[in-house]
């Protein structure tokens, strides 16, 4: 695994973080909250995280029947996810179960992506790949402990 690929993967964090550290303080960007900041990035990152499943499971060498669950869970997280925007615009009191659902979704494509063996194939991705989406799962966390000490 290159060291781009490396940095990019942590670097892509830094929006999550600098979401909630805006909740602990209390401040906005340009009249945008934290929480809305990190829904949404986190909505975006998860397509994404679904369409990278979806495209290796389209391109994989193995049969295409193996990979039919697994395109189909894409989809439905990448519309999860779209869904999840939608709904803190039209009423922010789900914002923790969007929360949730959100981080449910990264560890849900994860083991989708282990059960599936694409990532068997690079080692060094594997353990990236599940530092990261721990990291951001933890994170999702740490945003609803914020959100309940403020309430």
């Amino acid at each position: 695994m290159s060291l781009l690929s490396r940095c990019l993967a942590w670097f892509g964090i830094l929006p999550f973080l600098i979401a909630i550290l805006m909740v602990a303080l209390g401040s906005t960007l340009f009249s945008v909250s934290g929480e809305l900041l990190f829904v949404t990035y986190s909505a975006i990152i998860l397509t994404f995280m679904a369409g990278t499943l979806w495209g290796q499971c389209s391109h994989s060498a193995e049969s295409a029947t193996d990979h039919r669950i697994p395109i189909v869970v894409s989809n439905i997280w990448a519309i999860i996810a779209w869904l999840c925007v939608i709904l803190i615009q039209v009423n922010e009191a789900f914002l923790s179960v969007v929360i949730l659902f959100l981080a449910l979704g990264y560890f849900h494509i994860l083991i989708q992506e282990k059960k599936v063996n694409l990532l068997a194939a690079s080692e060094s991705y594997l353990t990236l790949r599940t530092q990261v989406t721990c990291k951001v799962i933890i994170l999702h966390l740490l945003l609803l402990l914020f959100i309940y000490l403020d309430a």
